[in-house]
């Protein structure tokens, strides 16, 4: 081989080792991998809700059996994305919608309006798949009382310690109040 070539082929393999070590190149392959994965998880958790798997799982009818059964299979790192993906997938096969052709941002806002209100929102957005067509598309029908947003979980009453305390004083044994008073002591003496 001639001088010439093999410096033209160091150069090339130099070139190589560069680009396979250069952060930007790393990071856009990783994100790209992260998106494969993302999406076909996506898709798993529609064709298993779609399929209703956990059926032969002997778990419970329902989106609330299939959380059930997910929960006591998938990977506790995993659940909240795969709980994403089923609420996506609930959506898409009430809807009959294909799978994956929405942003799973817009999937999830159906979830702030009652189910029988879905196809009614689904109507109005005519195809756009945006999260401000949709905010738009279900402000308008607010307004014109076609839809209602989910009914928020009542908050429950401030616990109030000082009162419970007293009530659990009266139940206690002399030794347990003892003890209690010991660990009070303890306790304000480390804030001091």
């Amino acid at each position: 081989m001639s001088k010439s070539k093999r410096t033209k082929k160091v150069k090339q393999n130099t070139a190589l080792a560069v680009v396979e070590h250069d952060p930007v190149t790393k990071a856009v392959k990783l994100m790209e991998e992260m998106n494969r994965s993302a999406k076909s998880l996506r898709a798993q958790v529609y064709q298993f809700y779609k399929g209703e798997m956990w059926l032969a799982l002997k778990f419970g009818p329902g989106v609330k059996g299939c959380r059930k059964c997910l929960k006591a299979f998938i990977n506790s790192s995993e659940y909240s994305s795969v709980c994403r993906y089923l609420q996506a997938a609930e959506v898409e096969v009430e809807l009959q919608i294909n799978s994956g052709s929405q942003p799973l941002t817009v999937l999830l806002m159906y979830y702030k309006y009652r189910k029988e209100d879905w196809y009614t929102i689904s109507q109005a957005l005519a195809n756009k798949t945006s999260k401000k067509s949709f905010e738009k598309a279900c402000l308008e029908l607010e307004a014109k009382g076609n839809i209602e947003k989910v009914k928020p979980a009542k908050k429950s009453e401030p616990v109030d310690n000082l009162k419970t305390a007293k009530e659990l004083v009266n139940l206690l044994t002399l030794y347990e109040l003892d003890e209690l008073r010991k660990s009070i002591i303890e306790v304000m003496n480390q804030l001091d």
